[in-house]
């Protein structure tokens, strides 16, 4: 059995299968040979993996495709994007620079702006 040189972590779905197959071939031994004849590949597959016969015909076209000879790159499906609509929080420039001046105001007239005086003051101005 060759050594791998670099040691991979395997997620829960492919630790599945390592259990699927060890219970599949713990079946065979204790039925004292194959459970399906050694013909049918497609199906011995399937069965130990306990996934459906058109699973495993479709993964293998996609690793050698039709004529079995070249051998390709498996692929996973890549992750959806979500496309949400996000809705304008951030103000333009003109009210950046409004904000800025009622700020301004109010230290010109040695007043400490608050949170609450700002929000009033802007809405009076109607800029919020």
């Amino acid at each position: 059995m060759p050594k791998r040189l670099r040691k991979t972590v395997l997620n829960s779905e492919t630790r599945e299968f390592v259990v699927r197959l060890r219970d599949y071939f713990a079946r065979e031994q204790q039925n004292g040979g194959p459970l399906l004849p050694l013909d049918n590949v497609r199906d011995r597959v399937a069965d130990a993996l306990g996934i459906g016969k058109a699973t495993v015909s479709r993964i293998t076209k996609e690793k050698f495709g039709e004529s079995s000879m070249e051998e390709n790159k498996l692929s996973t499906p890549k992750k959806k994007k979500c496309n949400r609509v996000h809705p304008v929080t951030s103000p333009d420039d003109f009210d950046m620079a409004a904000i800025r001046n009622h700020i301004y105001v109010y230290y010109f007239r040695g007043e400490l702006p608050t949170c609450k005086m700002l929000l009033t003051s802007l809405k009076s101005a109607s800029l919020v």
